[in-house]
């Protein structure tokens, strides 16, 4: 059975790792690790380029090393994403699928079903009349854009909290990763292997680990920056030097496949993917990640000054200028399904 590489620790859930490799979360140190198998048995060793995260911690560091603690019942707290979006996509990719069997998996969630309709009533689809059927909006809306708004729908209620002190940041964290999976859509829609689908997917859930470590900082587990004695500055830098394992480990948790993994943890280093197969995702998401801060929805916490493309873009095969048109059509349906969406 597969161990951390770095405290040795079992790693249970290594043992059906892939013979490619797959990304794991060490609940023990936090550590992200990769694991295959091999022919003296699973063998797991450290994703390349990313710190022991049991030696290194941001100033201040005894702010860090408190919060660190709190990463597994943060997690627990997260909640766990719907059947329904996995139903719907399922069914998107089934040739024999009609919209009235979408419309009936999507009626089994009544928060799913209700932000559908919103979205085929919003504004960027306004017609005469209101549509009150599940059905007529599934029609109006379109198969494509129906697993948007369903993935859409269901991330809305993990980016959600933050309490009063952080309420803006988590707003603002959430609009990113619509806008960023959005984008991750369109840009796969240029990518040969890469599915547009599994694209917003990424893109929805690439900054999870923001939320996990924001609701650490309410005060829900007795931390806030006041009683840590630390400013929110400080408390903010901590979110994102840890954002990327913290969003590998939620992604783990919800039992998704090994690319939303390494794709989760690599969003701003993709060249870091530690297997080949995941890496066109992992570029993808990276890539939409810097054009939604382009187009206006970053997080106004910590981002790069100068947001530099190329790596990526060199690693899809791709034209720098390939994607200047990517972002010219899509801002109005952002914000048209963030209204659909709100609430």
């Amino acid at each position: 059975m597969g161990k951390c590489p770095f405290c040795y620790a079992v790693l249970p859930q290594a043992a059906k790792a892939p013979k490619q490799g797959g990304v794991y979360g060490c609940t023990n140190c936090w550590n992200p690790c990769v694991a295959r198998h091999e022919a003296a048995g699973v063998v797991c060793e450290p994703v390349y380029g990313f710190p022991d995260y049991r030696i290194e911690a941001v100033p201040p560091v005894l702010i860090t090393r408190k919060v660190i603690p709190k990463l597994g019942a943060a997690l627990e707290n997260i909640p766990i994403l719907p059947e329904v979006p996995r139903k719907v996509m399922a069914m998107a990719h089934d040739p024999l699928t009609n919209l009235m069997d979408i419309g009936r998996v999507i009626n089994e969630d009544a928060v799913i079903a209700m932000k559908v309709l919103r979205a085929a009533n919003s504004a960027f689809y306004a017609c005469a009349h209101e549509i009150k059927s599940l059905d007529v909006a599934c029609a109006r809306l379109g198969l494509k854009m129906i697993v948007k708004v369903v993935h859409a729908a269901a991330g809305g209620q993990v980016y959600r909290g933050g309490g009063r002190v952080f309420q803006k940041q988590m707003e603002q964290t959430w609009r990113h990763a619509l806008a960023s999976a959005y984008c991750a859509a369109e840009i796969a829609s240029a990518v040969s292997g890469v599915s547009t689908d599994d694209a917003f997917l990424a893109g929805l859930i690439h900054d999870v680990g923001r939320v996990v470590l924001l609701d650490i900082f309410t005060g829900r587990y007795g931390l806030t920056p006041s009683t840590l004695g630390g400013t929110l500055e400080q408390c903010l830098n901590i979110v994102e030097h840890y954002r990327a394992v913290a969003g590998l480990h939620v992604v783990q948790r919800w039992d998704l496949p090994h690319e939303f993994r390494a794709s989760t943890l690599c969003s701003r280093a993709p060249h870091m993917a530690p297997v080949a197969a995941f890496l066109p995702l992992a570029c993808v998401v990276s890539l939409a990640d810097r054009m939604a801060n382009q187009l206006g929805y970053a997080c106004g916490m910590i981002e790069d000054a100068e947001p530099n493309l190329n790596p990526s873009l060199t690693l899809l095969h791709l034209q720098p200028g390939a994607l200047e048109g990517v972002q010219l059509h899509i801002t109005d349906q952002i914000e048209s399904l963030v209204e659909a969406l709100a609430a």
